[in-house]
């Protein structure tokens, strides 16, 4: 391995998530009893990578995730927040919950990863893809060291990293969605950046790894293909 190991992991479990709501702005939700367990559990996972710093989203949740993480550490790593990090702004759904919110956001959702048309909004109010992507790209500008955890949000990540990464197929985020504390590993060499692992899947450095292969590990049947709420 020649470049920086890059982890990306999802926040834990928050408040709004138990209730299945969208909280995609600045403060948001904090983590709910379950979700501060995810966090330390996540925490000892990752002792053993040797991580020295850790970049959050502004958002409470992840904010909180990336503390509990940190403090699994025997030397503590720096930890920075980055604003560009925040969730992807949904717009007049912020707040709603249940499935007919998220629905809303389906249409969106399938012309950024299924269709390429980045230009599209989240709903009335909300990001573009574009908008979504250049934050992040600016993101990772604050990545300087070797062995990064950046802490964020699921439909961010799971836009974002098949965009960029080179050998993800564009659409690998709208089957395999990223649960709570699930983590992608990557290698950023220069400006490149290769997926090593997605959520415990193995991703080959070869080729582009298809939206369909490996199956999904985490989205269900009747999970219509959609991002995590935030």
């Amino acid at each position: 391995m020649t470049g920086k190991r890059l982890y990306f992991a999802r926040h834990a479990e928050s408040v709004s998530n138990a209730e299945n709501r969208f909280s995609t702005r600045p403060p948001g939700h904090p983590l709910s009893k379950n979700g501060e367990l995810q966090a330390i559990t996540l925490g000892r996972n990752l002792a053993g990578q040797g991580i020295r710093r850790i970049l959050h989203s502004p958002l409470v949740r992840a904010a909180s995730t990336a503390s509990l993480v940190a403090d699994q550490f025997d030397v503590r790593p720096e930890v920075i927040e980055v604003p560009d990090l925040r969730e992807l702004d949904a717009g007049i759904l912020e707040g709603r919950n249940g499935d007919e919110a998220m629905a809303e956001l389906a249409p969106a959702w399938a012309k950024w990863t299924l269709e390429a048309d980045l230009g599209a909004r989240s709903a009335p109010g909300g990001e573009t893809a574009d908008e979504v992507l250049a934050r992040f790209d600016r993101a990772l500008t604050h990545v300087s060291l070797d062995a990064t955890l950046v802490v964020s949000h699921g439909g961010i990540l799971q836009l974002c990293l098949p965009q960029r990464a080179g050998n993800l197929d564009a659409r690998y985020g709208y089957v395999n969605w990223l649960r709570n504390c699930q983590v992608v590993e990557t290698e950023m060499d220069g400006d490149q950046l290769s997926c090593l692992r997605w959520a415990g899947v193995r991703i080959s450095r070869n080729g582009v790894t298809r939206a369909d292969e490996p199956p999904s590990n985490s989205a269900s049947a009747d999970a219509t293909a959609l991002p995590a709420k935030s």
